[in-house]
């Protein structure tokens, strides 16, 4: 990769309750222009590597999981390194090799418009949700931009929250 950057972010993904659709009623022109920026600094770069955190929640038995990942992307390839698996795909075909198995599974990538895929991850926003600046957070000396990402339509999308470095 000649250019990469590394954006941190933190996804959370859950399920939504009702109340949690109606904190954002309409998109945060704040919220807009950081991801706007993140998206147009994406758009620039020939490859991205970024590190990221998945926090998991599941509110009917109150669990929790965060796993730790790295994507490396140039244009709709990809390959995912994460927790016990790694995920790579040429934009038609994915291959996922599970660690703990020792077993590689073949599928065909599927070209959703509305998924959510490590190819679109910087630009999903654009369709389909709606936004809000939720605050800044220091972290290590970082200064990070968080903004909240909830689906217009929630039974077909997850919650997400990132966590944006700029």
């Amino acid at each position: 990769m000649k250019k990469s950057i590394v954006f941190t972010f933190f996804f959370l993904c859950g399920l939504i309750l009702s109340a949690q659709t109606a904190q954002v009623e309409q998109t945060d022109k704040k919220a807009q222009e950081i991801l706007k920026g993140v998206s147009n600094k994406y758009k620039s770069f020939k490859s991205v590597k970024a590190t990221f955190v998945i926090a998991i929640e599941n509110t009917k038995d109150n669990s929790k999981d965060t796993q730790k990942g790295t994507i490396y992307l140039k244009g709709n390839k990809y390959k995912l390194e994460i927790a016990s698996q790694d995920v790579i795909s040429d934009g038609k075909t994915r291959w996922t090799y599970v660690k703990d198995a020792n077993e590689i599974q073949i599928d065909n990538q599927k070209t959703d418009e509305n998924s959510i895929s490590p190819s679109t991850i910087f630009t999903m926003y654009e369709k389909g949700w709606l936004f809000k600046f939720t605050g800044e957070q220091k972290e290590n000396g970082m200064v990070y931009q968080l903004v909240e990402l909830v689906p217009v339509e929630p039974k077909k999308e997850k919650y997400l929250q990132s966590k944006i470095d700029h």
